[in-house]
């Protein structure tokens, strides 16, 4: 029983960084956008 408590945690743990780190990576983008104009080479 405290082994599947134990890992429960650490997969909630887990996801809950994955969500927050997700958050993070958006908002930043939103703030800070790339300067000037991106130009997509070979492709």
């Amino acid at each position: 029983m405290f082994l599947v408590v134990l890992l429960g945690t650490l997969a909630l743990l887990l996801a809950v960084g994955t969500v927050y780190q997700a958050i993070g990576t958006w908002q930043d983008r939103q703030r800070f956008p790339a300067p000037g104009r991106l130009v997509r080479v070979n492709g």
